[in-house]
């Protein structure tokens, strides 16, 4: 494993071990990832239902782009084919998928900090 850059969870990809960091700002600034989060969070819903049928082809294809964009801040190389063909285990790959679907929550719940705190800021600044 190289020298990683972000830090983040652990996973492995046909037997060589990753770390899966959390998804870069643009990922979400192309307005891309919170759109394939909620189809991904949205049929992951329906998996105590369905079982794993209730996972899309969209889903599927929408988690190993976000995989990818994730991994590739630590390992530029990397391509979706070798994510693709790396996960041996459907059980890592839900870990993966509950971890990318949580980022989600906790990127909004940052962004919508950071906007109180800017908010705040500029009121504070014109009282003055």
């Amino acid at each position: 494993m190289n020298t990683v850059k972000v830090k983040g969870i652990e996973i492995e990809l046909l037997g060589e071990k990753y770390v899966l960091p959390p998804l870069p700002i643009r990922a979400f600034s192309k307005g891309e990832a919170s759109a394939k989060l909620k189809k991904i969070n949205d049929d992951m819903q329906n998996i105590n239902k369905d079982g794993l049928g209730a996972i899309t082809a969209e889903s599927w294809c929408n988690l190993v782009d976000l995989v990818t964009t994730a991994l590739q801040r630590n390992y530029p190389a990397i391509t979706a084919e070798e994510v693709e063909n790396g996960f041996t285990d459907v059980e890592a790959l839900m870990g993966v998928m509950q971890n990318l679907v949580s980022q989600s929550d906790t990127f909004k719940a940052r962004v919508e900090q950071e906007r109180k705190n800017v908010t705040e800021k500029f009121l504070a600044e014109k009282k003055d």
